[in-house]
């Protein structure tokens, strides 16, 4: 296989400007690219790319079910409608964003001021979509910026912006905010996002504010895939750089006990996490990808 496309899988595991549904779409465009380049490749041949897409980002559950879905499709379809296929998906419109919008105004309705956490492409636009422009509070997003970013996003879309540290956040909600973030990954009992949400999440509870999830069915994943979900440390000179004594743990993302969620919102609709995970259209799995597992994640 081509040095270049490899090498452009690899680039998504240094990827920090974008979320989970963005990169999918990457790593979707790069298997389109692989398919055309070469038309006789086998599943074999293909693993090689499946390797560096799982390892690039293992905490967001899209690339992992991507790569199960290029393998059973390989397996049982013909080549050209394969691309075919994947080619509509690169260009639909998906998430239905005016869709999840309408499950979202009716919690909207219900605030006075939207607390928005991390980045989230589809949780920004799905807030835009939804034509209400209530007051935002989020947060820098230490130490890579990502709250920022969701901050100048929203602003640019008229929103009116207020920031504050990552740490005071939770000590700042009030009785009628409601939470806002994506999420990198659903599978019982957890959801994967940003370090930084398990806090908000339990002060949110505590004080009975509501946590909306805004995501796509390309979370879920599949239960016998749960170990290649992997929580890997961040690089520590983000944190702190050297030369120092200490012993630096940096990660960017945890788990969340999905009992903390409100509402889960897609384009069809708004779902307790229990209804989310129950009523996903959950692919087979591949077992060449099964087969995988114990070598990329022993």
């Amino acid at each position: 296989m081509d040095k270049e496309i490899l090498k452009e899988a690899a680039a998504l595991a240094r990827d920090r400007e974008h979320g989970a549904a963005q990169l999918y779409n990457k790593a979707l465009s790069i298997f389109i690219k692989v398919l055309n380049q070469y038309h006789t490749l086998t599943t074999q041949e293909m693993l090689p790319l499946v390797e560096i897409l799982l390892n690039a980002q293992p905490a967001m559950a899209p690339l992992i079910n991507l790569c199960n879905r290029i393998l059973l499709l390989m397996e049982n379809m013909d080549r050209s409608k394969l691309i075919n296929q994947l080619k509509e998906e690169a260009t639909e419109n998906s998430p239905c964003i005016k869709e999840s919008a309408s499950h979202l105004i009716p919690f909207l309705e219900k605030s006075e001021r939207v607390v928005v956490f991390s980045y989230s492409s589809t949780a920004l636009s799905t807030l835009n979509a939804s034509g209400i422009r209530l007051p935002i509070l989020t947060h820098i997003g230490h130490p890579i910026g990502d709250g920022l970013k969701s901050a100048r996003l929203l602003k640019d879309m008229g929103f009116h912006v207020t920031i504050t540290s990552d740490l005071s956040l939770p000590g700042m909600l009030s009785t009628k905010d409601l939470i806002l973030t994506g999420c990198d990954a659903i599978v019982q009992p957890d959801m994967v996002n940003r370090a930084g949400t398990l806090p908000l999440a339990l002060t949110a509870k505590h004080l009975g504010l509501p946590v909306i999830v805004v995501t796509e069915q390309t979370k879920i994943l599949h239960p016998s895939l749960k170990d290649f979900l992997r929580l890997k440390d961040a690089p520590p000179e983000e944190l702190l750089k050297p030369p120092h004594s200490y012993k630096v743990k940096h990660r960017y993302f945890e788990k969340i006990p999905l009992k903390l969620i409100h509402k889960v919102i897609t384009q069809e609709g708004a779902f307790s996490p229990n209804e989310m995970v129950k009523g996903a259209k959950i692919e087979d799995v591949s077992p060449i990808l099964l087969s995988m597992q114990s070598h990329l994640t022993g």
